[in-house]
């Protein structure tokens, strides 16, 4: 999905301009909303699957120049398992292109990121369960009409995935899952 916005968006991008001299402003925001429904597989033998739950989380971005941020990211989110809500926690870093012009009401950035997550243990486990996480995917930021605003309204859109990891020496995979939220950013 990030390959395919680039390649649409590529024209109206200034390579020159990813690390200008002109930095843009570093960011931080909160945002939540809804991790859609997901399979853990453990060993290659046990399949559990989720239901959606809540995930929220605060993010800061530092501007490497006007078009192109350093992201962190820290969330916590929960989902339901056999009718019971599990816990889980997770941190990313990856970097953000403002693909238009800086200065547009509406401004949309691809996302791709790396991460570690700690889910609580599932029915099946004897641990928790250590995961390596990948996300990708856009987010759409738009600033409001009147032009004292400093903040953003931010929606993401972004699919997660954990192709490794472990649980008490089992190995342990999840997703991909699709990622919704909103928020704000200052």
């Amino acid at each position: 999905m990030i390959v395919l916005a680039m390649i649409v968006a590529a024209p109206s991008v200034d390579a020159r301009n990813l690390m200008s001299a002109t930095p843009g402003k570093s960011k931080v925001g909160i945002r939540a909303g809804v991790l859609a429904a997901g399979t853990f597989k453990l060993q290659d033998t046990t399949t559990v699957t989720t239901r959606s739950g809540a995930y929220g989380g605060v993010w800061f971005d530092l501007a490497l120049g006007s078009r192109m941020f350093v992201a962190i990211d820290a969330d916590v989110g929960n989902f339901d398992v056999y009718g019971r809500a599990r816990w889980f926690v997770a941190g990313f870093a990856g970097v953000k292109f403002r693909l238009n012009n800086p200065s547009a009401r509406l401004e949309w950035r691809p996302v791709a990121a790396v991460g570690y997550g700690n889910v609580a243990r599932l029915p099946g486990t004897f641990e928790p369960i250590d995961l390596f996480l990948l996300k990708g995917g856009v987010e759409l930021l738009l600033t409001p009409a009147e032009r004292r605003a400093r903040y953003q309204w931010v929606l993401e859109v972004v699919v997660i995935a954990a192709p490794s990891g472990s649980s008490a020496g089992r190995d342990a995979s999840f997703g991909p899952t699709g990622l919704f939220r909103i928020g704000v950013q200052l």
